[in-house]
């Protein structure tokens, strides 16, 4: 492919000169000449020169204002132009050629080799921006063939869990007379819809920002019940290697336990009938020596989890990839499982890493933030105390712009004995509230939804309605894990949060423990 220049001078004389040097260091080459400024704007359109040679004093108007018209226009903002010039050849008007958008600035006389080392520099700059280009739209090639394999996986799962779900409601109405098969077929549903929302929540993993919602708990109970959840009835041998004084991690739990289902998952695959799985948890310091490879600790306390199998191993080409979303060497699933536990992992501030070997198994090691001392976290106080429903009838708000939710939530917590009302934005939440002051008969306990589109949400309605009634107590509800009201709902006013969707029972405990809390 030749090269394209566009040569501008209103001296004939120059003109041949130029092309003909150019002959001599770029042997295939195609130049265009004009002798009127004002043609190039249009002539570069066409021509597609891939670099301009554009003289500063011209008949009809300045170089300098030809080069900010060419910069200005985003169709061929990107040819680069070399301005030069016999007049003005000071400082300042280099300084004025380079500040319209020129690449380059060439006083006459120059050196032939001048001009030529100027364009070479260009073109190369030129080529590299071309090649980056090429891979960004690789890039996002690659990005759209593998949300179209994860939109089309989702859907896929989706539609199965619907299935159940939808059956089992409508196997559950049919089935007037046998309570035993009724009730099974509505936990049947129930289990559907809590896979769904497994599912979902790892998606949400990778929504931006959003912090954990931290509490210090327990680790080794919730790595053994999980390994033994996804290893119960199967020929895999587990063992333990635990210390006995584990620190308190300090996350959110249900994240952290799904980033070590993830991790069980894979090593699940990898192993034969017979494998083995062998499970580490110790403490680890992080000081002033370097952290450990692949991983940016931070100085601090950790709980390291290792997960070794002895599965088929992992190749070399493959371990670079490996974390790569929607990357799978397995062919399996739709390569999101180790890419969840490591976002994970980072949003909590600590690391994942994996070793591996073809035919010797895999290890994959976690480190979890973790708490050297048994603090008390803020709603250890709410969750000590008494979780009965208080004896007086409490009085409960819940705004819900869904409306269907809104009506569940009514009808569920009157059935428990408690006065209900519903609002559908924050504005009528406050206008419920001023009503109830006014009538004597203050709410208790407002459920507010964050995210109501087109009206007030929860966390601006909180505010205003402390400020009516300073002991209201508040629960905030949202299916975005990653506001930042879930993480640091005491922050905006909340005494507790739930996520969407979530489980009666889940909601009911809640409740009572907010409304334990209020102080006599």
């Amino acid at each position: 492919m030749s090269l394209r220049v566009l040569v501008v001078d209103d001296d004939p004389g120059f003109q041949v000169y130029i092309e003909e040097l150019l002959r001599q260091f770029f042997p295939r080459i195609d130049v265009r000449t004009l002798s009127r400024g004002r043609d190039t704007l249009q002539t570069t359109k066409h021509f597609r020169p891939d670099i301009i040679l554009l003289d500063v004093v011209l008949p009809d108007t300045s170089g300098f204002e030809i080069c900010r018209r060419l910069k200005a226009d985003p169709d061929v903002s990107s040819i680069p132009v070399i301005l030069i010039s016999g007049v003005m050849t000071d400082a300042s008007d280099r300084t004025l050629g380079l500040q319209s958008g020129a690449e380059g600035y060439l006083c006459k006389p120059f050196e032939p080799m001048e001009l030529v080392a100027q364009m070479r520099a260009l073109l190369r700059l030129l080529e590299d921006l071309k090649r980056h280009q090429q891979r960004e739209m690789e890039i996002q090639e690659q990005r759209i063939e593998a949300l179209g394999l994860l939109a089309g996986g989702l859907a896929h799962e989706f539609n199965n869990l619907l299935t159940a779900m939808v059956g089992n409601i409508s196997l559950a109405r049919s089935l007037t007379s046998n309570s035993t098969e009724r009730e099974l077929a509505l936990k049947e549903a129930e289990q559907a819809a809590m896979r769904a929302r497994s599912l979902t929540n790892q998606l949400l993993t990778f929504a931006r920002g959003g912090e954990p919602i931290r509490t210090a708990f327990a680790l080794e109970p919730l790595l053994r019940s999980t390994v033994e959840r996804l290893f119960s009835g199967s020929a895999v041998e587990v063992r333990y290697a635990i210390a006995e004084a584990l620190p308190l991690a300090f996350a959110e739990a249900s994240q952290i336990g799904r980033a070590i289902e993830n991790v069980l998952l894979n090593a699940k695959e990898a192993m034969t009938e017979n494998g083995l799985l062998i499970v580490r948890a110790e403490p680890f310091l992080q000081g002033d020596a370097p952290p450990p490879r692949d991983t940016h600790l931070r100085k601090g306390l950790y709980i390291r989890v290792s997960i070794t199998d002895n599965g088929v191993g992992i190749d070399e080409k493959d371990l670079r990839k490996i974390f790569d979303l929607f990357y799978s060497s397995k062919g399996l699933g739709r390569g999101l499982g180790l890419p969840i536990a490591r976002s994970i992992l980072h949003r909590h501030d600590g690391a994942i890493t994996l070793t591996s070997s073809p035919k010797e198994g895999t290890t994959v090691t976690l480190y979890i933030p973790a708490i050297a001392e048994n603090r008390v976290h803020p709603d250890a106080a709410l969750q000590s105390k008494s979780t009965s429903p208080p004896t007086s009838r409490a009085r409960i708000l819940v705004m819900d712009d869904e409306a269907s939710i809104r009506k569940l939530l009514v009808r569920a917590l009157t059935m428990s004995g408690y006065e209900v009302d519903g609002a559908p934005d924050g504005q009528t939440a406050i206008e419920r509230l001023r009503t109830a002051l006014a009538d004597g008969r203050p709410y208790d306990l407002a459920i507010l939804d964050l995210t109501v589109p087109n009206g007030m949400g929860g966390a601006e309605a909180v505010r205003q309605m402390r400020k009516l009634h300073p002991k209201l107590v508040a629960i905030a509800s949202s299916g975005y894990s990653n506001d930042p009201v879930m993480a640091r709902y005491r922050d905006y006013e909340f005494d507790g949060v739930v996520t969407k969707p979530y489980a009666l029972p889940e909601l009911m405990t809640l409740v009572q423990k907010t409304l334990a809390s209020i102080p006599p």
